[in-house]
């Protein structure tokens, strides 16, 4: 038997004084493992590097020698029956997939401190969280009648987010069998309008794939009082970070519905329809796969489309979200010199983080447009009759319902199949190559009236001089530099802009840049502390433009017909 006791003294220093007692233990020696790193995230976390203090008691209470093998494990020879070990875990990672602890909530991602101990890997868990009694439990984890929460194993408990507080909202809906629960942290929920539309994309996502994996599903979401986006799938449940909560229900609400239902998305596509490298999941060294543009290309294309499909969104609102990836996509020069497959290959080397700049491809942001390219082909060669809803489904029936890996080669089988004519080219184009996407993207939106309109950014330093901003403490941080543009030769990343000509001040700056085009500019910087002045020359190029999806001024009927079976609405 495993049972976890999680406790804390002192919630604003954020740590948490876990206890696990292990009961009828048999053998001689235990090995404790640490995951390295956890699904939805492919870069190794290092969970270890937040834990202190580990020690272990024999069955007497009598310290007993606990050895550090290697980051992620520690051992016990000569173990006793029954032993406790004890140790503190640094809750101070507020994203989707870290651990919080604060005088006023408790939110933890078990993945990052619950040990897979050898020999008790397939034993039921039993957590005790010691919390106020007002505080509400929102998990996809049940409470016995002791309140305690309990986890057929390892696997399911590390898969199993929660978080408690006083203030927690909960609503509900079902659909045919399966029940799903909207539990929020905070009051900032509008329930009607939440579950309606909530209702509305789940019921979409089913008719894709036609059953649900699960009997029971949880939205777990913490409403910050500052900026967040992040959202982290679950077997059965999954959790969203998002903020500021202020905003929730108006300018970040279409934010919460996109996350949602990307997340619901993965409840098949990536808990249970998963690459082969990935079945089962080894979560103590790196998992390298090549298609990534599946995992999350196809899942992002998802989360929006069927918003627009379920009838959530309307296409103002649907090409909106689609135009902020396809800018993301093509004012990213890293385009130019990775594809998707190697790009999802080196996640594991350089993770989330832009190391070097235009380096690779997103396998979101590159992975959705690919998504909607192979969506439109398979609506054109078939005329309308299939899409890329039966790839989905296909891939449900032979890999995610039965559990069984897919490889690249299955992938492109299935989509040959659905289309009816092999697609290895296309395929290879999109996700082997690193061709340019609208040469690709153009031709097939024209068969559902629509086209991409060459755009030019509004700022002048960006479009006239080439280079992107961020605001940092009152000066702007430069983060991009294009190519051949006049700031390659002046300006490099990590430069502070502190002055433009005569102007000074973020704001004024900020202005100046949204004004009528200079032919030159003279720049004030600092530069590893010192203050620095250089002119950019304007030249007869513009830089970081982008394409966005737009209607066509005239539309066939043939035209209209393939756009209502591209998005289930009309044209």
């Amino acid at each position: 038997m495993q049972r976890y006791t999680i406790s804390y003294e002192q919630p604003l220093n954020h740590w948490l004084d876990i206890k696990l007692s292990l009961k009828n233990n048999s053998k001689n020696h235990l090995k404790l493992s640490l995951a390295g790193w956890r699904p939805g995230r492919y870069e190794m976390a290092e969970y270890a590097s937040y834990i202190r203090h580990i020690r272990a008691n024999d069955d007497d209470g009598n310290q007993i020698n606990i050895s550090k093998t290697d980051k992620n494990t520690w051992e016990i020879d000569h173990a006793s029956k029954n032993i406790t070990i004890y140790y503190q875990y640094y809750a101070a990672q507020q994203d989707a997939g870290g651990s919080w602890l604060d005088p006023q909530l408790i939110y933890l991602n078990f993945i990052n401190f619950i040990f897979n101990v050898s020999g008790f890997e397939n034993e039921e868990i039993t957590v005790d969280i010691n919390i106020p009694d007002t505080y509400k439990v929102a998990s996809a984890l049940k409470l016995n009648e002791d309140k305690l929460l309990i986890a057929e194993n390892y696997n399911t408990i590390i898969d199993s987010p929660l978080f408690a507080s006083e203030n927690i909202t909960f609503e509900s809906y079902s659909i045919n069998n399966t029940n799903f629960r909207i539990a929020v942290n905070g009051d900032k929920i509008n329930s009607e309008k939440w579950v309606n539309d909530f209702k509305e994309f789940s019921k979409k996502q089913l008719e894709i794939f036609g059953e649900f994996p699960f009997d029971e599903y949880t939205f777990l979401i913490l409403a910050l009082p500052y900026p967040a986006y992040h959202g982290v799938e679950h077997k059965k449940s999954t959790i969203i970070i998002l903020g500021p909560d202020s905003e929730i229900n108006t300018t970040r609400y279409n934010d919460l519905l996109g996350v949602s239902s990307h997340e619901l998305f993965h409840a098949w596509n990536v808990c249970r329809i998963r690459p082969e490298e990935m079945v089962p999941y080894d979560l103590g060294k790196e998992t390298y796969h090549k298609t990534g543009y599946v995992t999350e290309g196809f899942t992002t294309y998802y989360g929006d489309k069927i918003l627009i499909s379920s009838g959530v969104f309307d296409f103002n609102q649907y090409s909106l979200e689609m135009n902020k990836i396809c800018k993301r996509h093509f004012q990213n020069e890293g385009r130019k010199y990775s594809s998707l497959s190697d790009s999802s290959f080196d996640l594991w080397v350089d993770g989330y983080k832009n190391k070097a700049p235009d380096r690779k491809v997103s396998i979101y942001m590159k992975g959705s447009l690919c998504a909607l390219a192979l969506d439109l082909t398979i609506i054109k060669n078939t005329k309308g009759v299939k899409s890329l809803d039966d790839v989905m489904k296909i891939l449900w029936v032979r890999h995610g319902k039965i559990e069984k890996g897919y490889s690249e080669n299955d992938i492109l089988q299935v989509l040959n199949e659905v289309n009816g004519k092999n697609l290895t080219q296309e395929f290879y184009s999109l996700y082997h190559q690193t061709l340019p996407l609208e040469s690709i993207l153009n031709p097939l939106l024209n068969y559902v009236g629509c086209h991409l309109n060459y755009t030019d950014s509004q700022l002048s330093n960006e479009r006239v001089f080439g280079f992107k901003t961020v605001d940092e403490n009152n000066s702007l941080k430069v983060v991009g530099i294009a190519p051949g543009s006049p700031a390659e030769s002046g300006l490099m990343i990590g430069d502070k802009i502190i002055g433009v000509d005569d102007i000074k001040g973020l704001e004024e700056i900020n202005k100046y840049f949204t004004q009528e085009d200079k032919s030159s500019v003279t720049l004030t910087i600092s530069r590893f502390g010192k203050e620095l002045k250089l002119s950019l020359e304007k030249n007869n190029q513009n830089y970081f433009s982008w394409y966005e999806i737009t209607k066509n001024k005239e539309v066939s009927a043939s035209q209209k017909d393939l756009f209502r079976k591209w998005l289930n609405t009309d044209y």
